[in-house]
């Protein structure tokens, strides 16, 4: 298999990195029809714009053959300490993304190791992400890399029929 990238976004990155948002948008939509439509999040201006504060908000691809095939968005956060909480700096992964024609290759290992080199950098204290207990494959990759839950996002779905009860 020929070499994998990992680098820096760059503006001429987009149409690869909208294929692999539109990828994410379908599966969302899939997943959790109640909470997503089957749109990209991001669009070219708003792309560009997050481009020009890389610093915070770095934007990482990967690239096989010229081609963009895993993307991961990200944020430096700082979390400022209040009475029950402590300073802190925190790398939050908003968004990771490989092409589901080449997962399993090391593509967001590379993309996750390079975040992991990236937050150091930052002196951030540690690697933060959201992921949707629907999406197995996701969950079993981040436990792989050492993740694990920090809080958990709890819901209960009504229904017709729960709403029904409730009014009587």
């Amino acid at each position: 298999m020929p070499e994998i990238i990992i680098r820096p976004a760059i503006k001429e990155d987009y149409p690869g990195i909208h294929k692999l948002l539109r990828q994410i948008a379908e599966q969302h939509a899939a997943q959790r029809p109640d909470l997503f439509r089957p749109h990209v999040k991001l669009s070219e201006q708003d792309y560009q714009e997050q481009l020009k504060t890389a610093e915070e908000t770095p934007i990482l691809v990967a690239a096989l053959d010229g081609k963009i095939v895993g993307h991961l968005f990200a944020e430096v956060k700082h979390i400022k300490q209040r009475p029950h909480i402590k300073e802190r700096r925190m790398f939050y992964i908003d968004d990771l993304c490989v092409d589901e024609t080449c997962r399993g290759y090391g593509i967001g290992r590379g993309l996750m190791e390079e975040a992991g080199r990236l937050a150091y950098a930052h002196q951030c204290g540690a690697l933060e992400l959201n992921v949707f207990q629907c999406n197995e494959n996701a969950v079993r990759f981040y436990e792989r890399l050492g993740f694990a839950p920090q809080r958990l996002t709890m819901e209960k779905r009504l229904d017709k029929s729960c709403e029904e009860a409730t009014a009587k």
